[in-house]
């Protein structure tokens, strides 16, 4: 997966792609001529979505008891609750994302 710096709003993420040094046009926000990232070859950004992931529980394996109401899409809590993509990604594209750069979902 080819992703960008504009597809960001994490300042980290950010310089992380931006060190990378490549220059491109990203698939995911369309962008032109930016700094992009690609999972295939890079492994910077490998991993660093694990902390944020473990944080949470699938929903069959919460207890029977836990509120439906109270549960939510995780690619919509990674968009909403922790500002790391930019507003333009949508919640399946950040759960995409979040995906191809987590150890854990592989």
């Amino acid at each position: 997966m080819v992703i960008c710096k504009n597809c960001f709003n994490d300042p980290e993420i950010i310089s992380i792609i931006q060190n990378i040094g490549r220059v491109g046009d990203c698939p995911i926000c369309g962008a032109k001529g930016v700094a992009i990232y690609d999972t295939a070859t890079d492994d910077a950004l490998i991993g660093s979505f694990d902390n944020i992931l473990s944080a949470y529980t699938a929903m069959p394996d919460l207890p029977e008891e836990y509120p439906k109401d109270e549960t939510r899409p995780l690619g919509e809590v990674l968009k909403c609750d922790w500002s790391i993509f930019h507003k333009s990604i949508s919640s399946e594209t950040a759960l995409q994302i979040a995906k191809e750069l987590s150890l854990s979902l592989i």
